[in-house]
C-alpha cells in the first residue's frame, strides 16, 4: 500500500513538474485515475496534499493549476500563529531581516529603475501627507519596501525578505513616535539608490532597522504590562 502511494506521488510530481514548464492546467480527474490506476479518492487525497503546500491551487469549475511556490505566504503563516505564543521571537526575525537586507542592498541599488525610483517617491510624497495628519502609512511603507526587495536579484531572498517585513509590521503594536521622521528616512534611501550610494544606502537602511528594534523593544515592554 506505501508503495504504490510512494508511486503515486513520484508520478505525480513528474506531472506538476511538467506543466509548471508548460503553464497548463492539469488534466481532469477521470484521466488521472485512468492514468495512474488509482481510485479517485486516493488522486484526491494526493492531490490535495500538494494543495495544502501551495504548489497546486484550485478553482471549482476550472480544475488544478500549478504555480510557483511562494514561501512569503507559507512563512506568514506559520510564523505569525507561533509568535502569538512567543513574541520575543520578534529579535530573531528583525537580525534575519537585517542581515538579509544589507547583503542586498549593492543589488538593489544596481538593479533598481528610474520608473520604481518615481513609484517609491509617489509613496514617500504620500507618506509625508498622513504623518502632517498623524495618521501612520502602513500601505505606503509596503509598497516602498516591496519594489526594493523586487530588486533583490533572488526570488527567494526577495520572498523571505517580504515575509519577515510582514511578519515585523503586523506583529508590532507600537509606531514610531515621529512618522515625518521616518517618511523623511524613506525619502534618504531613494536620494541613496538614484546616486547609487551604497555607503548613504547602508548608513539610511541601518537606522531604519534600528528604528524597528526599538519599536520592537516597546512592544515587548507592552506585552509584558499585560
Amino acid at each position: 500500500m506505501a508503495l504504490k502511494e510512494n508511486e503515486l506521488n513520484r508520478q505525480i510530481a513528474e506531472l506538476i513538474t511538467e506543466h509548471l514548464r508548460t503553464g497548463e492546467k492539469l488534466p481532469p480527474e477521470k484521466e488521472l485515475t485512468a492514468r495512474f490506476g488509482v481510485s479517485r479518492t486516493a488522486l484526491r487525497d494526493a492531490l490535495n496534499a500538494y494543495e495544502a503546500q501551495g504548489i497546486l491551487t484550485s478553482v471549482q469549475g476550472s480544475g488544478r493549476t500549478v504555480k510557483m511556490l511562494n514561501l512569503t505566504d507559507q512563512i506568514i503563516n506559520t510564523w505569525g500563529i507561533v509568535l502569538e505564543a512567543k513574541p520575543d521571537i520578534l529579535f530573531d526575525i528583525l537580525e534575519l531581516r537585517t542581515s538579509m537586507e544589507m547583503a542586498a542592498l549593492p543589488r538593489m541599488a544596481e538593479r533598481i529603475d528610474t520608473e520604481q525610483l518615481q513609484f517609491m517617491g509617489a509613496q514617500v510624497e504620500r507618506m509625508k501627507e498622513k504623518a502632517k495628519r498623524g495618521e501612520t502609512f502602513m500601505e505606503e511603507d509596503r509598497a516602498f519596501h516591496m519594489t526594493m526587495f523586487h530588486n533583490a536579484g533572488n526570488v527567494l531572498t526577495e520572498q523571505l525578505l517580504i515575509a519577515l517585513w510582514s511578519l515585523l509590521n503586523t506583529q508590532i503594536a507600537t509606531r514610531h513616535p515621529d512618522l515625518m521622521v521616518v517618511a523623511c528616512q524613506h525619502e534618504d534611501l531613494i536620494k541613496a539608490l538614484a546616486r547609487q550610494d551604497l555607503a548613504g544606502l547602508q548608513q539610511v537602511t541601518k537606522e531604519q532597522l534600528a528604528d524597528v528594534r526599538y519599536r520592537v523593544i516597546n512592544y515587548m515592554v507592552q506585552k509584558s504590562r499585560l
